[in-house]
């Protein structure tokens, strides 16, 4: 019975391979995850996490995602534009390279923080995310911004 789940927070989890990879998820064999009023959730120091399955796209309730020193993090999924609810997204020293065209759908995406990763670039798509009130791009070796920056 997780009626009033609010906020999801994994850390220092550091075997920790593989998240979430369910088709759907009931609880009390009613109200499914993917229809909460909101949710957090935070992945922090989970040193064998590579990827999100793209069933987590599924949680349309979902309102900040943060992956933060997850080392060996490398992908976004592109289902992630399917998260029309997320306000912030923060990704923060990890091995991603690229971010998902699918960003630009974001349209509830208020806060954007990409740093300490290996971007080299950003999709066009940025200039899309029309909510966007702070993007912060540090430490990222980026190459070309797209020309909604420049």
């Amino acid at each position: 019975m997780l009626k009033s789940l609010q906020s999801i927070e994994i850390s220092n989890c550091s075997i920790l391979k593989r998240f979430l990879e369910i088709p759907s998820c009931n609880i009390d064999g009613g109200i499914g995850i993917e229809r909460l009023a909101s949710c957090k959730l935070v992945l922090e120091k989970c040193l064998s996490l590579q990827s999100l399955p793209s069933s987590l796209c599924m949680f349309k309730s979902l309102t900040s995602l943060e992956i933060i020193d997850c080392q060996n993090f490398k992908i976004l999924p592109y289902e992630l534009g399917n998260l029309k609810a997320l306000e912030t997204l923060i990704v923060d020293g990890t091995l991603i390279r690229e971010v998902p065209e699918s960003l630009g759908q974001l349209s509830s995406l208020k806060i954007l923080v990409l740093t300490n990763n290996g971007l080299k670039r950003l999709p066009e798509s940025l200039n899309q995310l029309s909510s966007l009130k702070r993007l912060v791009l540090s430490d990222n070796p980026l190459k070309i911004l797209p020309k909604i920056l420049n």
